[in-house]
């Protein structure tokens, strides 16, 4: 797998992105974020040929870092992780 930085388009920066998106999802569901009082868990059912992709946003509106401006609003909130 290529890293973001060796990424040569948007394809490819985009699947190097998956797995650093993922490692932040499951770190703030662990251990919390002292940053914002709440993070939302978005999930695009139709990134990476229909397998899935989640990512984290500090607001409930969809901006779907794997399709851009082509589907700018595909997917839907997964969760709310809300801080003690």
């Amino acid at each position: 797998m290529q890293g973001v930085s060796a990424a040569g388009n948007l394809i490819e920066l985009r699947t190097a992105f998956y797995p650093y998106s993922q490692a932040v999802v499951e770190t703030v569901e662990t251990y919390g974020s002292n940053d914002h009082t709440s993070w939302f868990v978005h999930f695009c059912p139709m990134a990476f040929d229909n397998t899935g992709a989640t990512w984290l946003a500090p607001s409930e509106e969809i901006n779907n870092p794997y399709f851009g401006t082509m589907m700018l609003r595909c997917g839907e909130v997964r969760k709310q992780l809300t801080q003690e």
